[in-house]
């Protein structure tokens, strides 16, 4: 699920700006680097204590920042109610798939994802977090599962807001108080391939 559109790229900007690297940033936050790496890439959504830390550590405009977190946040929580059935069905299905592949423990999931996943990971997907689609069908994989299934689930849980209700003007003016030349973030790096006998399946997205 895409967590949050404004907040995210500029915590990204922030971070990378700072050359600090994630894992570096979680800890100064006390935050697993996972979590983190899932909050700039905007599949979660921090707390505003969280992002409070995080704005001191990049050396961030406080009040800027805490006004992106504030339209996010209220932007998710006009959101949450369309959502929350199509996320209890996704879930619900990836528990009922692990438990039909012998409930293996996150450890085991995540070697059997060819490391694409970590355990922590597995752990909280199990417990109902959200994640990018890869990372969701590389558990799926994992668990022998079939990712067409799956897909329509995680896109109507997903549920990303029209360009239409956020404008692009508004974006470029937040991450404006920060950084006046700014760009666009990039597609990020591509993760490690799925193992050799699970290329059968269909690329991810």
């Amino acid at each position: 699920m895409r967590a949050a559109i404004g907040l995210a790229p500029v915590l990204s900007h922030l971070q990378r700006k700072s050359r600090l690297t994630l894992r570096g940033v979680a800890l100064k936050a006390g935050v697993s680097a996972s979590y983190l790496s899932r909050v700039v890439a905007g599949t979660e959504f921090p707390t505003w204590q969280l992002t409070d830390r995080l704005g001191r550590i990049l050396g961030a405009d406080l009040e800027t920042l805490r006004q992106v977190w504030s339209d996010d946040e209220a932007r998710l929580r006009r959101r949450g109610d369309t959502t929350s059935r199509h996320l209890t069905e996704l879930h619900g299905a990836l528990r009922a798939l692990h438990q039909r592949a012998g409930s293996p423990a996150p450890q085991r999931v995540a070697l059997l994802s060819g490391m694409v996943l970590d355990s922590e990971t597995v752990t909280n997907v199990l417990r109902g977090a959200t994640v990018t689609w890869g990372e969701t069908q590389a558990l799926i994989l994992a668990l022998d599962g079939e990712p067409a299934f799956f897909l329509k689930l995680w896109e109507a849980a997903s549920q990303a807001p029209r360009v239409a209700e956020t404008p692009s003007h508004r974006l470029n003016r937040m991450i404006g108080a920060f950084n006046p030349t700014f760009a666009s973030p990039g597609t990020g790096r591509r993760r490690a391939p799925l193992p050799h006998q699970r290329m059968r399946h269909a690329p991810i997205p």
